[in-house]
């Protein structure tokens, strides 16, 4: 594909796990449907090595027994058609750890066709062949929610891409033992994890620890100093669209959600009430508060947010000099191309092309030195 002087290609290691067995619905026979099937997936992660070995640290590669547990979790008595579908959904997954950038799967069904030991998918994707998930978090506390929701939304930007938050709402508490007031609001972001694996779960749960939260599984309604859940998930296929219940039943949570996504349009048949067709989550948060203006149904709560919702990122630079910059960066995550390139100034544009449009300086590819061949 190209070449770099003075910078051999980077090494590249790779983490398999084979032949995982996996208990789920495959098929769509009559006889498949609604039956238990065996089918074997195996995963190569290509990943930088270099990191691990230097830190003898498990979570900077690729952890094999945490692949094997999130593989379970997202497919084990799961329904699909297709071992394709299987096999798309466990790449998916394996780009939920960061230090993955290419990862191989093969699923294998056994006494699939007659005469044959089993079928088989064989896949492989970069990470730049999926789109991040989109996903609303709904975020509560009624126990310091002045200083613990700002820090909660420090921790998922530290976490996730966080986009966008919505305005913060106070609520009053449900349910006996409940405490005082809420303040609930939803912050949306984008995470390569993969919900039906638990990976997305884990990551919340983690930053609620950090932030003191303590589940009390006698009083499910006990005041909490944060409380984060996935109540939207869009993005991918259909069978990767999540919407949490609660969205359906409680204002406190349609309300900041609809704040953000107005427009969702929940799959037909979730929605609750009557009417047929779909309905958007602004309808809904109208139906929950019986008001035609959900957002004012709330009071504001006094938090200040300033700085916590990032400005919407710039728009990237366009041409060419910009795109290679992009691909060999991407193909030499050890920095050194990124040194490199930094350093190398963007070419003048001196020459006229036939369009009338400025062209590259002839020693475009060949600047400092920098390129010895595009191909």
């Amino acid at each position: 594909f190209f070449s770099v002087t003075n910078m051999p290609p980077p090494s590249v290691s790779i983490a398999s796990l084979h032949n995982l067995q996996v208990a789920l619905y495959i098929g769509f026979s009559a006889h498949e449907i609604e039956t238990l099937q065996d089918v074997l997936i195996s995963v190569h992660a290509h990943y930088q090595m270099a990191p691990s070995i230097h830190m003898d640290c498990v979570e900077s590669g690729i952890n094999l027994r945490s692949l094997s547990k999130a593989i379970l979790a997202a497919v084990a008595k799961q329904k699909y058609n297709l071992i394709e579908s299987v096999a798309d959904d466990v790449a998916r997954l394996a780009f939920g750890f960061p230090a993955c950038q290419g990862v191989e799967v093969e699923v294998k069904k056994p006494g699939a066709i007659r005469h044959a030991s089993h079928s088989s998918c064989r896949l492989t994707r970069c990470r730049a062949d999926y789109q991040p998930f989109t996903v609303i978090v709904s975020v509560g506390s009624n126990i310091g929610a002045a200083e613990n929701v700002p820090r909660a939304i420090r921790q998922l930007g530290k976490t996730f891409d966080v986009r966008r938050v919505s305005t913060p709402y106070l609520t009053p508490s449900a349910g006996e033992g409940a405490g005082p007031d809420f303040v609930n609001m939803a912050v949306e972001l984008r995470t390569y994890l993969l919900r039906t694996s638990g990976l997305l779960t884990a990551a919340l749960r983690r930053i609620e620890a950090q932030l003191g939260r303590t589940r009390d599984p006698t009083n499910k309604n006990a005041p909490r100093t944060i409380d984060l859940d996935a109540a939207v998930v869009m993005g991918g296929d259909v069978r990767h669209i999540f919407v949490d219940e609660d969205v359906l039943r409680h204002a406190h949570v349609a309300v900041p959600v609809a704040e953000l996504i107005p427009d969702f349009l929940f799959p037909v048949g979730m929605t609750p009430g009557t009417g047929a067709g779909q309905v958007t989550l602004l309808e809904l948060s109208r139906r929950l508060t019986q008001c035609t203006e959900p957002f004012k149904y709330f009071p504001v709560a006094p938090i200040d947010l300033t700085g916590l919702c990032p400005s919407p990122p710039a728009e990237a630079p366009k041409g060419a000099w910009h795109r290679l910059r992009q691909i060999l960066m991407q193909h030499d995550p050890s920095g050194r191309a990124q040194e490199a390139i930094t350093a190398t100034p963007e070419p003048a544009t001196t020459a006229k092309s036939k369009s009338g449009a400025a062209a590259p300086d002839p020693g475009f590819f060949h600047r400092d030195g920098l390129l010895s061949a595009l191909v």
